[in-house]
This record gives C-alpha cells, sequence and structure tokens, in this order.
C-alpha cells in the first residue's frame, strides 16, 4: 500500500515535476502535492498546510533554493528540504549542505530521490522525539527544582571533586552565602578545623555508603559556627558510578547551644594534625602546636613572640597581604593558598583559614591560622594536568583522521557522480568537432570546451585520488615531459592570466617509477595554484634538477646532474615558483588540510594541495612550501628516483 505524502515541489517546470512525482510513486509513495516558483507562493503554501518534505529546483527565474531554504528557515518548520537540480557543481551543493540542506540530487539520476525522502522523513521523526523527551524531562526538573526549593531544609549537592553544583534557597537562609557566591566552587562551610571529617565523610558516601542524621559543625559565611543535622548519600549514573553526592542539612544550634563550648574545644583537638597558630590581634604569636614545629622546622621557643611574617617567601605581593588583614580585621574568615618558607629554606604550599576570636565584648581579640601542607597535592595536580593535555592531543588526532575519512567519502561521492555527465559531454563534443570545418571559428570554440571538459575530468581523477578510489598505473616516465603535457593544457590558462613563463631545466634528469595520470594532476595543479595566486599577471618558473640527498636551495639554478659513471643521482627535484600574493604564515600550516583555500568564495574547492602532498606522499617523496606575503611563493617537490635499473639512465635533451 502506497505511502501518502505531503510534498512542496518549489519547481518552474511542470515536466520535471512529473518526473519527480513519478519517482516518489515508484519509491512506494502517494503524493498529495503542490508546485509553487516564487517567494509569495511558497511562503503562502507553507502557511495553508502542513507538510512532509520539500522538493527544490537549485536555480529558477523568481527563487533560488538559496532564498528557499531561508524562507524555510524562517518558519522554524523541521521539514525535509532537499535540492533537486540538473545544474548544481560541486561547490554550490556543498555550500548548500553547509546552510543546511538536507540532501542534494541531480534530475538526470532521481533514483536516490526515495530513499532520500525516507530518510530525512525518519530523521524528522526522530528529532521530534528527542525534543518530546527533552520538553518531559525539562517539566521533571521545574518540578523537582520547586520542591527543592520550598523545602525548609538545606539541600546540598556535590559533585565527586567536592565542588557545588545545588544550593537552595534553606541554604542560603541557614549558612549565609547566596548560590551564586557558591555554585561552581568548593564547599565554603566546612570549617578548617573540621576538614578530615569532612574528608571521612566524603570516601564513605563515595563508596556507596547512605549516612543519616550525623550531627557535625559547619560554619557560616560571616565565620560563626552552626551545628547541623546532617543525611548525605551517593548519587549514582545509569552505569552504578557515583557522580555525584547529595546532603540534607537541619540547623540544630539551637538544641546544641549548650554545648556549644565544648564542641569548640573538641574542634581544637580534630584539627591537631594540621599546624595551628594563635596571634594577638597585632599578629603576634602567643601559641603553636607541634604540626606547626613540623611543617615550618621552627619550634615554639624559636617562633613565639614573632610576627607570622617571618614564613613569607616573596612569592605573595604586598597586596596578598593587604587584603588577607583587611579580610580578617573587618571580623571574616580568610581562606586561601599560600606559599610559605620553612626554617631551612625550602618552600611549601599550604592551604590556610585564618579565624578572628571575638571576645565577650564582641570584639577581636586573637586570631586562629589553620594551616595544611598541599605541597604534595600541587605537584600531583601538575602532574595530572600534564597527563590531561597528552590526552587531548591524542583525541584532537583521532578527530581530525576521522575528519579526514569522512571528506575522502564525500569526495569519492561527488566524483562519481560527475563521471557520467562528464562523459556524455565529452562524446558530443568529440562528435562536434568531427562535423565542424578545420580551423573555423566553431571548431576553435569546441576545442576550449573539450580542454576544460579535460579539465574536469581530472578534477573527476583528484577527488577519486584523494579518496584513495583511484587505481595508480607506474611506468617510467621523464617529469619533463610530464610538465610539457600539463603546460599544453593549461595554455589558455595561463595566457589569459598575462603570465612569463620561465623554465629552468636540468640537460639530464634520471627516469622516475610513477604514475602518469597522478603526475601530470600533482603537476594541474601546482601550476593552476601558481597562476591564481599572480590576478595581476606575473612569472611563472618551473625548475627541474637532480641531486642525492637535498634539495634545491630556493633561488638557486636547478642542481646539475652528475655523469653516470661518475655517481648516480638519487632524487628529481621540481620547484613551481610564482611571484603573486604569497601565503600569510597563519594560513601557512592550514594549507594542505582538505577543503581549505585562502581564495575566494566560489573559486576553489580547497582539495588541491592536499591532493598533491598525499600524491607525492604515494610515491615515496617530500613536498614543502615556502612564501612570503606579497613576493610570491615556492613549492619544492622531491621524488626519488626509483629503482636502480632505471635511475642509471638519464633522460638528455
Amino acid at each position: 500500500m502506497a505511502i501518502p505524502l505531503r510534498v512542496l515541489i518549489v519547481e518552474d517546470s511542470e515536466d520535471d515535476m512529473l518526473l519527480l512525482l513519478r519517482e516518489l510513486r515508484r519509491g512506494g509513495y502517494d503524493p498529495t502535492y503542490e508546485r509553487v516558483d516564487t517567494r509569495d507562493a511558497m511562503r503562502a503554501a507553507l502557511d495553508r498546510q502542513a507538510w512532509d518534505a520539500i522538493l527544490c529546483d537549485y536555480s529558477m527565474p523568481h527563487l533560488s533554493a538559496p532564498e528557499a531554504l531561508s524562507l524555510l528557515q524562517g518558519t522554524g518548520l523541521d521539514l525535509p528540504f532537499i535540492i533537486v537540480s540538473g545544474t548544481i557543481g560541486e561547490d554550490t551543493a556543498v555550500a548548500a549542505m553547509k546552510a543546511g540542506a538536507h540532501d542534494y540530487l541531480l534530475k538526470g539520476n532521481l533514483t536516490r530521490l526515495a530513499p532520500a525522502v525516507e530518510r530525512e522523513l525518519r530523521e524528522v521523526k526522530e528529532r521530534a522525539a528527542r525534543r518530546h523527551a527533552e520538553d518531559a524531562l525539562r517539566e521533571t526538573a521545574e518540578t523537582l527544582r520547586a520542591i527543592i526549593e520550598s523545602s525548609p531544609l538545606a539541600i546540598i549537592a556535590l559533585d565527586p571533586e567536592w565542588t557545588v553544583q545545588l544550593w537552595n534557597s534553606a541554604a542560603e537562609r541557614i549558612f549565609g552565602w547566596r548560590a551564586a557566591e557558591v555554585l561552581g566552587g568548593p564547599l565554603p562551610l566546612v570549617p578548617a578545623d573540621r576538614q578530615e571529617e569532612s574528608q571521612a565523610l566524603r570516601q564513605r558516601v563515595l563508596q556507596g555508603e547512605a549516612i543519616s542524621e550525623v550531627e557535625i559543625r559547619r560554619q557560616r559565611k560571616d565565620g560563626s559556627p552552626i551545628d547541623v543535622s546532617l543525611s548525605t548519600a551517593p548519587l549514582h549514573d545509569t552505569h552504578g558510578r557515583v557522580t555525584g553526592i547529595v546532603g540534607i542539612v537541619a540547623d540544630i544550634s539551637e538544641r546544641l547551644r549548650a554545648e556549644q563550648r565544648l564542641r569548640l574545644q573538641g574542634a581544637a583537638l580534630e584539627a591537631a594534625a594540621n599546624a595551628i597558630v594563635i596571634t594577638d590581634r597585632e599578629g603576634r604569636i602567643t601559641w603553636v602546636n607541634p604540626a606547626f614545629t613540623r611543617l615550618t622546622g621552627y619550634t615554639p621557643e624559636e617562633i613565639l613572640g614573632e610576627n607570622p611574617r617571618l614564613l613569607r617567601s616573596d612569592k605573595q605581593d604586598r597586596a596578598f597581604y593587604e587584603h588577607l588583614w583587611n579580610t580578617i580585621l573587618s571580623g571574616q574568615v580568610w581562606r586561601g593558598e599560600i606559599v610559605n618558607r620553612r626554617k631551612d629554606g625550602s618552600l611549601y604550599t599550604e592551604e590556610m583559614t585564618v579565624t578572628p576570636v571575638h571576645d565577650e565584648g564582641g570584639e577581636i581579640s586573637h586570631f586562629i591560622a589553620i594551616k595544611h601542607d598541599i605541597t604534595e597535592r600541587k605537584r600531583a595536580e601538575a602532574a595530572l594536568w600534564a597527563k590531561d593535555e597528552e590526552i587531548r592531543t591524542m583525541t584532537q588526532q583521532l578527530w581530525q583522521a576521522a575528519k579526514l575519512a569522512t571528506m575522502g567519502e564525500l569526495a569519492a561521492s561527488i566524483a562519481h557522480e560527475l563521471n557520467n555527465p562528464l562523459a556524455t559531454v565529452s562524446l558530443r563534443v568529440e562528435a562536434l568537432l568531427g562535423q565542424a570545418p578545420e580551423g573555423s571559428a566553431q571548431h576553435q570554440a569546441l576545442e576550449i570546451i573539450e580542454q576544460e571538459v579535460e579539465r574536469m575530468g581530472s578534477l573527476v581523477t583528484s577527488l577519486l585520488s584523494f579518496s584513495r578510489r583511484s587505481q595508480r598505473r607506474v611506468s617510467s616516465l621523464d617529469v619533463r615531459e610530464e610538465i610539457e603535457k600539463t603546460l599544453e593544457l593549461i595554455h589558455y590558462h595561463l595566457r589569459n592570466h598575462r603570465v612569463t613563463l620561465v623554465r629552468e631545466f636540468a640537460p639530464a634528469v634520471p627516469l622516475i617509477q610513477a604514475d602518469r595520470q597522478q603526475m601530470q594532476q600533482l603537476f594541474l595543479n601546482l601550476f593552476t595554484n601558481a597562476t591564481d595566486a599572480m590576478p595581476e599577471g606575473g612569472t611563472l618558473t618551473i625548475r627541474v634538477g637532480v641531486g642525492e640527498y637535498g634539495s634545491m636551495g630556493e633561488g638557486t639554478a636547478p642542481t646539475r646532474s652528475t655523469p653516470p659513471h661518475l655517481h648516480t643521482p638519487t632524487q628529481v627535484i621540481i620547484e613551481v615558483a610564482d611571484t603573486g600574493v604569497g601565503i600569510a604564515p597563519v594560513d601557512l600550516p592550514k594549507v594542505m588540510e582538505p577543503f581549505f583555500t585562502t581564495k575566494p568564495e566560489g573559486k576553489g574547492t580547497g582539495l588541491g594541495l592536499g591532493i598533491c602532498r598525499r600524491i607525492v606522499q604515494e610515491h615515496g617523496g617530500t613536498l614543502e612550501i615556502t612564501s612570503e606575503p606579497g613576493r610570491g611563493t615556492t613549492v619544492r617537490v622531491v621524488l626519488p628516483v626509483g629503482d636502480s635499473s632505471n635511475s642509471a639512465h638519464l633522460r638528455e635533451e
């Protein structure tokens, strides 16, 4: 049973529309259609009813495919947009796909029409399903967010690195930090003397344990302590891996207020593993614990009465210390990392929390500093960052390889699509040449068309070469002869660009083992690129020489060959130099990447130099490019002579 299909056909030809409908019916569809060929008609058709797909000719008198695509995109409708044209070229097709077209077909080959429509309709359904699922997930998230925000208990979510991911209104009210101040940062409410306790709880939860109503001490934004009851549990992904931690916190400070002093003393004891320093308001040290001596090397007798500036390493500037003192003198807790110097002169990094202590009248009387040595952790973090960079580099390389593979498949597809129409044009031109009088204007025009068809055939060969779909046929070649044949092909191109051709060929050049078609493609790309780089005319210099190891120096004469009975050359060296606009330094490393081009839009595919590099590499050679903006570009190709039986025979002029 035929599948109903509502199709809007943007086409100015009634006959072409009938061909499309016939092909859709052959593909199992029962099309309901409307044909339009103007912007207003298309807009009215889109407003009038719903469509399943749009088939659009590329070039029409009153509406082009890009204009129709833009009109569709402006409506916000998600419809398959397939270009069906008899004239669309490679650059145009690529640009249309980049602009948002879903596929393109040639009118001479509509066998892909029904499969393309089927594929795009399926993808439309999949996109609609994804949007529906996303909307449902969004609604669920909004409901959950409302529940969390209305809860009287503080709800806090952290990732495994202890970074805050969720901080509800109750958490703002209980602890004083606004969500914007803590989201994305470290959990701020753990006092310095509770870090070990916090780390222990963290490890238990990360190992999968759920903890209920544990009574712990935390702190508010103003530094004041607060006793809370914490229930926490791990969050898992679909594979059972712990991806975060959620905690529900209740304020129990009123119930525990009578035990507050005892809890403060206990917190000081638990913090004994960290270095603790107590100073008076002026900053004179009045007490240190043993961990301080282990950390810094200073005994209590050496440090009491001194100022903490004794530990300074000069790794922090004056503004850093001014900010620290301004913070704690204002009654706030300061937390941060600092590099200090031990008694023996060695440097270490510590995490330090400085908390002001108030007397009964509310005035600051002392400061307590908790210090934790994180030197080894910082070293480990540096090593981890280095490893991450290595992984990112490897990932980029894999991505580049995948991108090249995809480009190769696209190039092969385009080349095969071009082969048949090119063959048809070539046969018809050949037939017309046989009918036209020799030397007539018609005969000359047909010869020019024949040359352009040959150039298009070379482009198809280039695309197949880029995708590695062509077969190599290796034979003994004289590069000078192949260069001359290539120059004959682009004679008109050189003349039209007012290019002066200079040949600097060595008198004796060994034969190379190479594919003749690929060599001609190599030279055609290099000569055409050089010519296009000289829009106002210039000089194209082609050098051919030989050598044993290196290559010719830029701007020097070709290396003279050594007589065979004295030495056998091992390399043939070709240089193609132009006096054109040159290549910007920022673009030079990218010019051989597929589809990268410095030419204006519509003037180049970006395949040329990438194909050249591949051809040279497949023949065991090297290709180098040097350029200076405003002074021209030189491409140097070095090819091995190959089989020793051939390399000993030099072709003499």
